[in-house]
């Protein structure tokens, strides 16, 4: 039998190629499926309930979910359009604008780190650093091939969705700002300064009457606002105004010259809108890597913009107002006063409003001259530290007789003791506790031990005080400072504005708002966050607080001031014991 010899190279010859794997092949697929659509309108429903957890539901933030959902939509229907060789040469472009995008994000997040850094090793170091991490992490990300093609393709249309939309968002919000912001007379108002003066001049010529207003946000802007109100109407004259924070701002815009009435009517129109200018493209890149541009400059244009305008310090006339300030670097209580001869009276009243608000961590130190300023609230909250400084310069102006003190710092506790808390929470709470052991110390001060917040046994005021134990000195006619504190707020007066709040809810208190006024007003109006900017419904309830705890001690300062001036006409000794049992107020009125 003959054996068939088969000839292998002739068969190798004849059988086809082995195909090879397409390493584009599995990019022939949808690289934008209906799953990336509902992905990223999943981020955007998750961005607005964050947004509403920490009040930053603003217009500015609807323009951007809005380009953004259209950019999503734009990208979905330009794939579907596609296919074939055409999608993937499409995806192919896309990764190299992505890997581009990421590389000059990369870059940006290191520019921003290293100007965070002063000395010349730190920058040598954290540069030798950005570079190996570069190299050993971010480079095989974006290497050429089809493993990554698709995750830079994605990041580039996430990425040129979120650019694109926030472009437009700025570009658009800027024509509308002058709607959805509000607006107002930003200039001095001199007839209101003669008006005051008039006032001083018919009520206390020969008294002097000094008012601190707390930080605390719009918050305490809104009660401030009540209570300025509150002794306009009972013709009580302001010589010296002492500002922190939120109650710098209140505290400014009355100091130009404007009523309290037409604050609460500026806030109760429309929010100010500063997470607007914060979120602002051109704002936010400016402050995260163009030196000498920060934040706390974005937030006094904000102020400029809404309240203050061009105004400066000098331009004040009644009453002499003090802004209180924190030194970035030694840690002192600073104060820019519109007296002309303090020396800070040319610094733009935005610039002073906006170092004493620029709360650490929320806001950059805010640089004025040459120096830089903090939030005036890291020292005290309640601007008494900075009118004792003013009044114990070498320019030695005269001395208060009365003051009033508006507290409207947080107090009550918003953590559980038992639970699990965040790590910031605790941090916030620490602070917190801080300023309350200092403000208690102040008062121990200030009242001869006689006031606690939480204590409403301890309200019969006017409390009194020796001159020589706040300023180390004696008075000409007498030695004492009065002093009322008005906390609206606090656990010591809730049974009396539970009282009020219930009467002002039996009356109808604006009925077209609905129950806005009841016995938890007080209650609601201190738990306000600090950083909240507030509703209409907010600002009339603070307005209510501030308005209603001054009426209580109006009388008390009326007749405090009276006993001062008669005692200073016929020149005799002032019994602080009889001020106070002629004048005190019932605690549980």
């Amino acid at each position: 039998m003959t054996e068939h010899v088969v000839d292998t190279a002739d068969t190798q010859a004849v059988q086809p190629p082995t195909p090879q794997p397409d390493p584009w092949q599995r990019l022939r697929h949808p690289p934008f499926t209906v799953k990336n659509l509902l992905s990223d309108l999943l981020a955007i429903t998750s961005v607005l309930g964050l947004a509403w957890k920490f009040d930053l539901i603003t217009p500015y933030l609807y323009l951007f979910l809005a380009a953004y959902a259209l950019m999503t939509g734009y990208w979905f229907w330009r794939f579907r359009r596609v296919a074939g060789k055409d999608q993937v040469h499409l995806v192919r472009a896309l990764a190299r604008n992505g890997r581009r995008l990421v590389a000059v994000l990369y870059t940006l997040v290191g520019l921003y780190t290293l100007l965070r850094f002063h000395q010349a090793a730190e920058r040598a170091a954290i540069m030798i650093g950005w570079g190996v991490l570069g190299w050993l992490i971010i480079r095989p990300l974006v290497t050429e091939g089809a493993r990554t093609e698709k995750l830079m393709m994605r990041s580039f249309t996430i990425g040129s969705s979120i650019l694109v939309a926030w472009t437009i968002a700025s570009l658009a919000y800027d024509p509308v700002s002058f709607w959805i912001s509000p607006r107002q007379n930003r200039a001095p108002n001199p007839t209101l300064f003669e008006e005051r003066e008039q006032l001083r001049q018919a009520e206390a010529p020969d008294v002097t009457i000094a008012v601190a207003l707390s930080g605390g946000g719009y918050r305490a802007a809104a009660i401030h606002t009540g209570v300025l109100k509150a002794l306009e109407a009972h013709r009580i004259p302001i010589h010296y105004l002492s500002t922190v924070s939120g109650g710098s701002i209140i505290g400014s815009y009355y100091a130009m010259g404007h009523t309290p009435q037409d604050f609460a009517e500026l806030l109760s129109r429309k929010k100010p809108g500063l997470p607007n200018d914060l979120f602002h493209l051109w704002n936010l890149l400016g402050a995260l890597v163009v030196p000498g541009r920060s934040d706390s400059d974005t937030y006094a244009r904000h102020f400029a913009h809404h309240y203050f305008g061009d105004t400066r310090l000098n331009q004040i006339k009644t009453p002499t107002l003090l802004v209180n300030v924190t030194d970035y670097v030694s840690g002192e209580r600073e104060v820019f006063s519109s007296d002309p001869a303090s020396g800070t009276a040319d610094v733009r009243l935005a610039d002073a409003v906006a170092a004493s608000g620029a709360f650490p961590g929320a806001f950059e130190p805010k640089q004025v001259g040459d120096r830089h300023y903090m939030d005036g609230g890291v020292v005290e909250n309640l601007g008494l530290e900075g009118l004792r400084k003013f009044l114990l310069s070498d320019r030695e102006p005269a001395k208060p007789d009365i003051l009033i003190v508006s507290d409207a710092s947080k107090g009550d506790k918003d953590v559980d003791p038992g639970g699990k808390q965040f790590r910031f929470q605790l941090l916030k709470e620490a602070s917190s506790a801080s300023y309350q052991a200092l403000h208690l110390h102040l008062y121990r001060i200030y009242t001869d031990t006689s006031y606690h917040p939480e204590n409403e046994h301890s309200l019969v005021q006017p409390y009194f005080q020796h001159h020589s134990h706040i300023f180390g000195i004696i008075g000409s006619h007498h030695d004492y400072l009065f002093v009322f504190v008005l906390n609206g707020t606090s656990l010591a007066e809730r049974r009396h504005m539970e009282r009020r709040g219930e009467e002002a809810q039996a009356k109808g208190f604006l009925p077209e708002d609905g129950s806005v006024i009841n016995r938890h007003t007080a209650a609601t109006v201190a738990n306000i966050a600090t950083l909240s900017e507030l509703t209409r419904t907010q600002v009339i309830q603070g307005v209510w607080v501030g308005e209603t705890i001054a009426t209580k001690y109006a009388g008390a300062i009326r007749c405090t001031l009276q006993h001062l001036r008669r005692a200073k006409l016929e020149k005799h000794t002032i019994d602080p014991e009889k001020v106070r049992t002629d004048c005190g107020t019932d605690p549980l009125m």
